[in-house]
């Protein structure tokens, strides 16, 4: 099989180079969400998965204690972000790390397109491959952090940015 794909030709070879590095960042991100929920000691990442749960089942943004609503004390952006992912897989709280999981999957794809656009497939394949493996882009994306929020709608304006550009560079 090996052979087979090193004797494809050299666009084939590039697909065949984002597929396999694409099913490889979804299997080193993929966690179960009730373990990950369960492992995560962050107090920030349970503000945001209460909080877009709270906004979905009461239609606003706060944390229920001892019978209580209590405002968010962070900025409600990221859990709007998840609150999606919330609609798409159940209300259960473990739920929430597929929001940076599918940003982060997403992102590989935004960051390969701009640096196509910039340079040639030759690069965007390389970086592509380098993203995919880095190890704090995994380890982001495992967690219920804004990181891969932030990343992902970052390159997406630049990618937006760059597509307007007749001539980026």
């Amino acid at each position: 099989i090996l052979q087979k794909i090193i004797s494809l030709p050299a666009r084939q070879f590039r697909w065949a180079i984002l597929i396999f590095c694409l099913v490889n960042a979804c299997l080193l991100r993929v966690t179960s969400p009730q373990r990950a929920f369960e492992a995560m000691q962050i107090y920030d990442g349970v503000h945001y998965t209460v909080t877009a749960a709270q906004w979905l089942q009461a239609g606003h943004l706060t944390i229920p204690i001892n019978g209580e609503d209590l405002p968010a004390a962070k900025a409600p952006g990221f859990s709007m972000v998840l609150a999606p992912f919330y609609l798409l897989f159940g209300e259960d709280l473990g739920n929430a790390i597929w929001g940076p999981f599918f940003l982060g999957v997403f992102s590989l794809f935004l960051f390969y397109f701009l640096i196509r656009r910039l340079t040639d497939r030759a690069t965007a394949c390389l970086g592509f491959l380098l993203l995919s493996f880095s190890p704090l882009h995994i380890a982001y994306s495992g967690t219920i952090m804004p990181s891969m929020a932030a990343l992902f709608f970052v390159l997406a304006s630049a990618l937006f940015l760059a597509q307007r550009e007749k001539n980026p560079i």
